[in-house]
């Protein structure tokens, strides 16, 4: 029987090697004048296997055909991309080098090179030998290595085998250069019970590694315009790599140590600005856990306060039944980036296979389901359509949504927004013509967690003098809130002099600070600032993202409007994000009206706060800062608790 079982195997080898496997034929056939290079790969493991008959060349030949017939789709980035690498480091290398003609410099080599880097499908350029080489380095780092005996072939394919993790990067040798590379002790955990065998303890240690080698990144991320797959040069480049970068990188450098790790990402954050990418891993419980690259490590509460839509991961075969949808419709959006995923929502939150109502029938029979993206709605997933019924699976809750279609070429509304909440139940924003409401502002935009932790936003006071040698404290300032406030002067005397100044107990940090008169409906700035070069002139440069940092007795300045003032109020804006109301910005509040964003009204913001009256109650909102910024919010108004609720 055992024979039978043998001989049945290999005949069937035989039968695909003969162009009877469909997607081996397709992927061959799609090769084109390399088509050779892959059946010589197929014919090497094909003869090992007739030969030993063994399991392990089973495997590698299952694993050849796993590889070939997914191929089509990839790219490969070819040409002189190690020359462009090479030059980058030596620009490194000179230590005379200004920042600003490091910078330069880089910019010039990366226009050199562009003309002579390329991206070519991977199936025209693969070769025998290397895909030989990685096949048994790859098997080797799963049935000899420490990190990844725990792997079924099915996760040996996807987490560990594929010799690309990315569109662009270059077929190279990476499983040996990086190997090396942060290495540290992991070839030591064996001897600790605990991190025997385990991925995570191994992973911990070469991201912790890495953390200290790559420079922080800035608030603005400025990507390669040529990707960087050369781990030497991506830790010394400057800030400029995106998540999606790192993640590729580190995924490169573990597995180069047999870790089974791939990428997980979001193509878009349902309330706030683009998506993510991360990297996650199979682990020795059989489920996947989660690090974010060069930060934070396996076991760390990531993405723990964080509202999700829809998370894939990023496989090496393609998903079989997106492909089948494109093919069928004539009208697709690329909502996952690609065709290599696999929808992995479900392990990240609670999610709802949900049905919405819409305002008519939809033609291609296909919905797209977005997001709002601070700027417009972002269409992340797919779902079918059946009479006036959208049907989509697996989306998070706790997120504001709308149902897009294509109609005569083009992507529309074709449902009123809604909210899925927590309990998986929707709800239709749908505005009440008949009614109005009030709204009170102070934000555009959701404070998160960033903000909020910042200690040194509580206290501080606002002192008064005529001398500036005896001062008078008029108001300490309360422990909330957090994004700007207003306190009314109750006291009859003029005051010269005027500052900012922190407690005794704590620092104090500031952004802006704006005084009015008595019946002044907009800001005084008939003032000189007198300082010590500490800082204290950022009260009052009209941009939040800037603050006085008040430390102590010996750390004030103060205004001076040259005589003595009685003053009604001061307005403040305490050390932020950016995204407290500006007095003198210029603001547009608009809400949906079924299918577009209706225009209630533009107007300019003389305190801290801003009040529409008459918007429409039961609606979705809109506040955009068209003076400056980019973060901009669509939120709903509880009429009970006369407040915000962001989306």
């Amino acid at each position: 029987m055992m024979h039978y079982r043998i001989l049945l195997f290999v005949l069937t080898c035989l039968a695909s090697l003969c162009g009877c496997d469909r997607g081996l034929y397709v992927s061959l056939k799609q090769a084109g004048d390399n088509k050779e290079e892959l059946r010589r790969t197929l014919s090497h493991y094909h003869r090992e296997f007739k030969e030993s008959k063994s399991e392990s060349d089973r495997d590698k030949l299952l694993a050849t055909k796993f590889l070939i017939k997914n191929m089509p789709g990839h790219y490969a980035m070819v040409g002189k991309y190690k020359e462009y690498y090479d030059a980058c480091k030596r620009v490194f290398r000179e230590k005379n080098l200004s920042a600003s003609d490091r910078a330069d410099s880089l910019n010039r080599l990366s226009d050199r090179f562009a003309s002579e880097i390329d991206y070519k499908p991977l199936i025209e350029v693969i070769k025998s030998e290397y895909l030989v080489k990685d096949i048994d380095m790859a098997y080797k780092q799963w049935k000899e290595g420490d990190w990844a005996k725990h792997l079924d072939f099915d996760c040996f394919c996807e987490y560990l085998l594929p010799f690309t993790c990315s569109q662009v990067q270059p077929i190279f040798d990476w499983r040996t250069e990086m190997r090396s590379f942060a290495y540290g002790s992991i070839g030591n955990l064996y001897e600790c019970y605990d991190y025997e065998y385990d991925p995570s303890a191994a992973i911990t240690r070469v991201n912790s590694l890495l953390k200290e080698m790559i420079q922080k990144q800035r608030k603005v991320i400025q990507p390669h315009e040529i990707p960087i797959f050369d781990d030497s040069l991506f830790v010394m480049y400057p800030n400029s790599a995106s998540c999606n970068e790192n993640a590729e990188l580190v995924t490169l450098i573990m597995r180069s140590k047999g870790l089974p790790v791939t990428i997980d990402y979001t193509p878009q954050w349902p309330d706030r600005r683009s998506g993510h990418s991360w990297n996650s891993f199979w682990s020795i419980h059989g489920n996947s856990e989660i690090f974010n690259p060069f930060t934070s490590n396996p076991g760390y509460p990531f993405f723990k306060h964080q509202r999700i839509a829809k998370v894939f991961r990023r496989t090496f075969s393609a998903n079989k039944e997106y492909l089948k949808k494109i093919k069928s419709q004539k009208h697709i959006v690329q909502t996952t980036g690609s065709e290599f995923f696999k929808d992995v929502s479900e392990e990240y939150m609670a999610t709802s296979d949900i049905k919405i109502k819409l305002f008519k029938r939809v033609r291609s029979r296909v919905a797209f389901i977005a997001v709002f993206d601070n700027d417009n709605w972002h269409p992340i997933w797919y779902g079918k359509t059946r009479g006036k019924n959208a049907f989509f699976t697996k989306m998070g809750r706790d997120v504001a949504y709308i149902v897009l279609a294509f109609e005569d070429a083009k992507l529309i509304p074709f449902s009123y927004p809604f909210i899925l909440n927590r309990l998986g139940q929707v709800s239709y924003v749908i505005p009440n013509d008949t009614s109005t409401i009030n709204l009170h502002l102070n934000r555009k935009y959701p404070m998160h967690q960033h903000v909020y932790l910042v200690s040194t936003l509580r206290n501080g006071v606002f002192e008064a003098s005529n001398d500036k040698k005896k001062w008078v404290p008029l108001d300490f300032l309360p422990k909330w809130p957090l994004t700007s406030g207003i306190r009314y002067l109750n006291t009859d005397e003029k005051y010269r002099y005027w500052r900012f100044c922190s407690t005794n107990t704590r620092v104090s940090d500031m952004a802006e600070v704006f005084f009015y008169g008595i019946n002044d409906t907009t800001p005084r700035f008939e003032y000189s600032v007198v300082e010590n070069n500490n800082g204290f002139e950022k009260l009052f440069d009209n941009d939040p993202l800037t603050y006085y940092s008040a430390k102590g007795e010996d750390y004030y300045g103060c205004v001076d409007f040259g005589v003595p003032i009685q003053l009604s109020k001061i307005e403040y804006i305490l050390r932020g994000d950016g995204n407290a109301i500006m007095p003198g910005d210029y603001y547009e509040v608009a809400w949906w009206k079924m299918n577009h964003w209706e225009h209630i009204q533009t107007i300019k913001a003389n305190d801290v706060f801003l009040d529409i009256e008459m918007a429409p109650k039961d609606a979705l909102f809109y506040i955009k800062n068209i003076s400056s910024g980019s973060e901009n919010r669509i939120f709903v108004w509880d009429n009970d608790k006369k407040d915000v609720i962001w989306h």
